[in-house]
């Protein structure tokens, strides 16, 4: 229940480089398919939570692209895009509601993580950004400062 009621008081914000926080990401096992760009940009933001918002786009990239997916920090922006199925416009209101699925089918989703990731990034007073083409990918970006 810790993030349902995380405000911006409960945060432990310091000072980072984001694109070396992206760097410790990709080594970790399952990331292998993931290409870094970007360069040294520092943030002021929970580096833990921000750790677990890039995990979680990053992990819902890789379920939905069969190629390689992308992510670049630079400018104290994160951005990952894939080349995937893509989302329709019609659902691309929905998927940061709790528990809201666009597979139906998929047993390994409880559809909460976009819901947290725009939870953490709310309290960041930051926002994610969505953009999506059905058959060629999406691109997930967001801003700190």
């Amino acid at each position: 229940n810790f993030v349902f009621n995380l405000n911006h008081e409960a945060l432990q914000m310091q000072e980072f480089d984001l694109f070396t926080l992206c760097e410790k990401i990709v080594k970790n096992p399952g990331f292998e398919r993931v290409i870094l760009r970007g360069k040294s940009t520092r943030v002021k933001a929970d580096e833990f939570l921000i750790e677990q918002v890039i995990i979680n786009l990053l992990s819902n990239a890789l379920k939905y692209s069969q190629k390689e997916v992308i992510l670049i920090a630079q400018d104290q922006k994160i951005s990952v895009l894939d080349f995937g199925k893509g989302i329709e416009k019609n659902q691309l209101k929905f998927i940061t509601k709790k528990f809201y699925k666009i597979d139906t089918k998929s047993n390994n989703s409880f559809g909460l993580g976009l819901f947290l990731v725009k939870k953490i990034l709310s309290i960041h007073k930051s926002y994610l950004e969505i953009s999506s083409t059905v058959s060629q990918g999406s691109k997930f970006s967001f801003k700190l400062h």
